[in-house]
């Protein structure tokens, strides 16, 4: 009955949203184990050559940290404090992920190419830094632009027909 009135059920709405965000959650904790496994093994081996292998876990962790944390579903269920820094935190891993790449790359190579990655790692970590600051400048300028202050409320109500008809 409640179909042909035009509405759905709320659990056929969940289940879309969820059909939506599977593969981020999916490949999210895929990447996530895949990379915890690696740093898990290159802690159990102890060999010289290891930190290629941390790098790409590390790597993969940052990656997969991502994914989970750009889907709904899974900051809905994190605690509040957890979903408050989790912009913050998205921002950091999106610009740390090309750092934590050039480092693993970096430990596969010889020669002169270690110097130009090195160069990429600095540039990388530059960026990330700017990134970080920039977002973190933006996300305290919308908080700080949510309260409402007089200045900021008079254009509102002057681009607003109905308060203009008001003051005429």
């Amino acid at each position: 009955m409640f179909a042909m009135l035009g509405g759905t059920r709320l659990q056929d709405q969940v289940l879309a949203m969820f059909r939506g965000q599977l593969a981020d959650i999916v490949f999210g904790t895929v990447f996530l184990f895949g990379g915890l496994s690696a740093c898990g093994i290159a802690a159990m081996r102890r060999r010289s050559g290891v930190r290629a292998l941390i790098w790409l876990g590390i790597w993969s962790v940052t990656y997969g940290a991502a994914r989970l944390t750009q889907s709904p579903a899974v900051l809905a269920v994190l605690t509040r404090w957890l979903q408050i820094s989790a912009p913050y935190a998205n921002t950091v891993m999106k610009y740390l992920i090309f750092v934590a790449g050039s480092l693993a790359f970096l430990e596969l190579t010889i020669g002169k190419i270690r110097f130009y990655l090195w160069a990429v790692v600095l540039l990388a970590l530059a960026m990330a830094l700017a990134g970080w600051l920039l977002r973190l400048y933006r996300l305290e300028r919308q908080t700080d632009s949510l309260q409402p202050t007089p200045r900021r409320l008079l254009p509102r109500c002057l681009d607003n027909r109905r308060c203009r008809a008001k003051a005429l």
